[in-house]
């Protein structure tokens, strides 16, 4: 059974209630930008403080990993440097992965309440998301796993659909009809074999919400994540939820393809830097120590500072458009009206 909002249930008549009403693709992607430039520096704070812990456990892992092997040599030592190798990234993925459904979750909730106009803290929302932990874990893991299952069906379907493209184009006489045939029908068969993949995100988008906002459990969030985009949506080719996410998620994925630009401007300044002045020597950028070393600690610094700017961002889009869809086919206005109300009775027959 899907538990209640947390922030909607916490509500009481001295919180500003948003305001919650259907919103068009336009006003979701305005509202949770000005729901983050509201609430920068607490949902920056919470990013940044997570991606920090997690980069520096990294580094003390690979400080670790680096004095463990530092006198290892010969053909035995060749291959035990190898195998600590591969135990030290499948560790600092673990790591990376975990910090990762750590910031989403303590965002997401430091949003929820922000959005409901209730006060929120760092660590209220870090404690808050290490509570259900887990069962963000095990949602996760199932998405990942479902998402490799959609990855394969739709290697597969365009394998499929390549051959008997190739096929048709060589058995035609004219080679101008042929070529054209390729071109426009290759882009067909992209476009057929990528709508596995692209049905299954979609319908897995509001699985951390569900985990985090309901309190669902990991194939509760996945059934409930489905449903509110496939099942509770509106009809019609523009209207439907799937539709009005695709127009969502692209506007969102290209102000990450701008935030990934920015990001990458410091790499590529120092590289041109360094080249331009020692075009004639080792560029010291690509050496370990010293000022290679230097630089990369910069770069690194720099490309952490605008993941944790541009995480909240996404998170804040998201989280209105899981409200909307709430709203639109849950009434989730008129039932927190309701309990406002009860609220209000309850007030007033304990004061009569």
């Amino acid at each position: 059974m899907i538990q209640p909002i947390d922030s909607a249930q916490e509500a009481d008549d001295s919180t500003e209630t948003p305001r919650l009403a259907p919103l068009s693709v336009a006003e979701l992607i305005d509202g949770g930008i000005t729901l983050y430039r509201r609430n920068f520096s607490l949902l920056f704070l919470i990013s940044l403080l997570v991606t920090s812990v997690t980069y520096f456990v990294s580094l003390l892992m690979y400080a670790f990993i680096n004095a463990f092997t530092g006198g290892i040599s010969g053909s035995a030592g060749t291959a035990l440097l190898i195998l600590a190798f591969v135990v030290y990234w499948l560790l600092v993925m673990l790591v990376l992965f975990a910090g990762l459904m750590i910031q989403i979750g303590a965002t997401l909730r430091a949003v929820s309440e922000r959005y409901f106009g209730h006060p929120s803290t760092i660590m209220s929302s870090i404690r808050f998301t290490l509570g259900k932990f887990w069962n963000l874990l095990g949602a996760t893991v199932l998405e990942v796993l479902i998402f490799i299952a959609a990855s394969i069906a739709s290697m597969l379907i365009f394998i499929f659909l390549l051959v008997g493209l190739s096929m048709i184009a060589a058995g035609l006489s004219d080679s101008i009809a042929a070529v054209y045939i390729s071109i426009y029908g290759f882009l067909l068969v992209v476009f057929i074999a990528s709508a596995p993949f692209l049905i299954v995100f979609l319908g897995l988008l509001f699985v951390s919400p569900a985990v985090v906002l309901e309190g669902a459990g990991p194939f509760e969030a996945i059934r409930r994540s489905w449903r509110l985009v496939y099942v509770l949506t509106d009809r019609g080719w523009v209207r439907n939820n799937a539709v009005r996410a695709t127009v969502v998620l692209t506007v969102v994925s290209a102000l990450g393809f701008s935030m990934a630009m920015v990001q990458a401007i410091p790499a590529w300044a120092v590289m041109i830097y360094t080249s331009l002045k020692y075009h004639d020597e080792i560029n010291p950028f690509l050496m370990q120590g010293g000022f290679g070393t230097l630089a990369q600690v910069l770069i690194g610094t720099c490309s952490l500072i605008v993941q944790s700017a541009w995480t909240p961002a996404w998170v804040c889009i998201i989280t209105l458009f899981y409200y909307d869809l709430r709203v639109r086919r849950e009434g989730l206005d008129l039932e927190l009206r309701r309990r406002k109300l009860e609220r209000l009775v309850r007030i007033k027959e304990a004061t009569a």
